[in-house]
C-alpha cells in the first residue's frame, strides 16, 4: 500500500467523527421574530393562511413553519394566485442531511413532470433554485425551491450539504430555511410563471433574512452571483 493511501482511512474515519461531533453539539438557533411577522402583501397578492395537518408537521420536524395562499384582489382564477412555504429548522442532526423539496410539503399528488437546477434574476441579484414542473390532473405548476440560512442561499444539493458541513464544524451551526414557491402554470406561460417566482423571491429573501438568525456576510453565497446564468424556462406549456 502506498504510504499516502494507507493514511486514507485514518482521515475519513476522523473526518466523520468530527463532523457527527460538529452536528450533536450544535445550539439550536432561534428566529429572532416569527415567521408570521412576514407581510401578508407579497408581489402585490394578499396571503392567507394554509391549513397544515398536524401530522404533516410532526413528520417534517420544523421548528417553525408558514403556509400561505396568495392571491390578486380580484382574482377568481389560478392565474392570479401562488403558494408560499417555509419551513424552518433550528438545528440539522446528521440524520437530516438528505436534500428533498417534501420535507417541505410537496403535495405528493403532484407529479414531478421535469426537474433541474435554475437561476431566476430578483432585485437582489440571481438566486439559485431547484425548479420542478409538476402535474395534478389537469393543472400545472411550477415549484420553485432554496435553502436560505447562515448568511447563504443554495439550491444544489451538495452545495448545501458542504455548507451545512462548514458551518457546523467552523460556527457549530446549521440551521436553515427551505423556500418552496408554487405557482400556477395556466394560463401563464412557464415564463410568465418564473418572472412572477422572480419578484416574489426578490421581496420575500430580504424578509426571510431579517427573520432568520443573524450571521456575518449577507447572503454571501451563491445567491448574488449569476452561477447558472438568466433562467431557461421549461418551453411554453399549454
Amino acid at each position: 500500500m502506498k504510504s499516502g493511501t494507507r493514511w486514507l482511512p485514518f482521515v475519513l474515519l476522523t473526518s466523520s467523527a468530527l463532523l457527527i461531533q460538529a452536528f450533536s453539539r450544535q445550539p439550536n438557533q432561534q428566529l429572532r421574530h416569527s415567521l408570521d411577522q412576514i407581510p401578508a402583501v407579497l408581489a402585490g397578492y394578499r396571503g392567507a393562511p394554509i391549513d397544515v395537518r398536524a401530522e404533516e408537521l410532526s413528520v417534517s420536524k420544523t421548528s417553525s413553519y408558514l403556509a400561505r395562499e396568495y392571491r390578486t384582489t380580484t382574482a377568481q382564477t389560478t392565474s392570479g394566485r401562488f403558494e408560499l412555504h417555509i419551513c424552518y429548522y433550528a438545528a440539522h442532526g446528521s440524520e437530516k442531511w438528505t436534500y428533498d423539496a417534501r420535507l417541505c410539503h410537496l403535495n405528493p399528488m403532484w407529479v414531478t413532470l421535469n426537474a433541474g437546477l435554475d437561476s431566476i434574476p430578483t432585485d437582489v441579484g440571481f438566486i439559485p433554485v431547484q425548479r420542478y414542473l409538476i402535474q395534478r390532473g389537469a393543472d400545472r405548476a411550477i415549484a420553485l425551491v432554496w435553502h436560505q440560512g447562515r448568511g447563504r442561499i443554495a439550491a444544489d444539493k451538495y452545495k448545501i450539504r458542504f455548507g451545512r458541513a462548514l458551518d457546523a464544524v467552523l460556527k457549530r451551526r446549521s440551521e436553515e430555511a427551505i423556500v418552496r414557491l408554487l405557482i400556477p402554470i395556466q394560463p401563464r406561460t412557464d415564463s410568465a410563471s418564473l418572472a412572477l417566482g422572480g419578484r416574489i423571491a426578490g421581496e420575500l429573501v430580504p424578509m426571510l433574512e431579517r427573520a432568520l438568525p443573524a450571521s456575518r456576510g449577507l447572503l454571501a453565497a451563491e445567491g448574488r452571483e449569476k452561477l447558472a446564468g438568466p433562467s431557461t424556462g421549461l418551453g411554453n406549456v399549454r
